[in-house]
């Protein structure tokens, strides 16, 4: 039995955290979840925003909702929606690709 806790494989202080026994695997899940802090305040932000512009008659309360692109906007977010896969996913092809 180790009686120096260095040896005992829990965490000393000084030592960052680890959830995983994979490190790689431990990365990936700070990842996710700054990933998914990200997406909240960005998520917040527009909630925050469609009220006020709506409280102000700026936006009519369902124009976000209902909104239809036309061919030249959405080719435009397609493009967009397509450059962010690669970007995410290509680090799981074993490089990013931009």
């Amino acid at each position: 039995m180790p009686t120096d806790l260095a040896d005992s494989g829990v965490p000393q202080p000084e030592q960052e955290p680890a959830f995983l026994r994979d490190p790689a695997l431990d990365q990936l899940l700070d990842a996710v979840l700054a990933l998914t802090a990200e997406l909240w305040i960005e998520r917040d932000r527009r909630i925050i925003l469609e009220q006020l512009l709506t409280a102000n008659g700026v936006l009519a309360p369902a124009a976000v909702e209902t909104h239809r692109s036309d061919a030249a906007l959405q080719a435009q977010r397609d493009a967009a929606r397509e450059a962010l896969v690669h970007r995410v996913m290509g680090g799981f092809k074993g490089g990013s690709e931009q």
